[in-house]
């Protein structure tokens, strides 16, 4: 179905209502289950007590080398939102410098014409 159709005007195409899909979840909360687990890649995390566990450890210990890595990038990441800031101060004010310069020329020129 083309998207212009009529004079060039833009028609929508119709889209089919999606159908709902439903879980069938307990009306009472107490026949929840206690714990959630899920596998991800090849890990199974345990959602017990509003926290997701390891299930090959029972604290969400990170290894030291891990913890290093994290460190480093959480170093590139305060490096990169600074250089980010910097460039867009800098903008800024080229842009309002461009801004004026447009002015005064119009200034200029409309002082050229009289």
């Amino acid at each position: 179905m083309p998207l212009l159709s009529g004079g060039g005007r833009f028609v929508a195409p119709k889209i089919e209502q999606r159908k709902r899909q439903t879980q069938d979840l307990p009306a009472d909360a107490s026949q929840l289950p206690d714990e959630v687990e899920m596998t991800l890649d090849g890990h199974t995390l345990i959602f017990s007590e509003g926290q997701w566990i390891s299930s090959g450890s029972s604290t969400g210990v990170i290894s030291g080398s891990k913890r290093e890595a994290m460190r480093k990038l959480e170093e590139e990441n305060n490096l990169l939102k600074a250089k980010l800031e910097l460039m867009m101060d800098m903008l800024t004010e080229m842009t309002a410098q461009s801004r004026l310069q447009a002015k005064e020329v119009k200034m200029l020129r409309a002082k050229l014409r009289k």
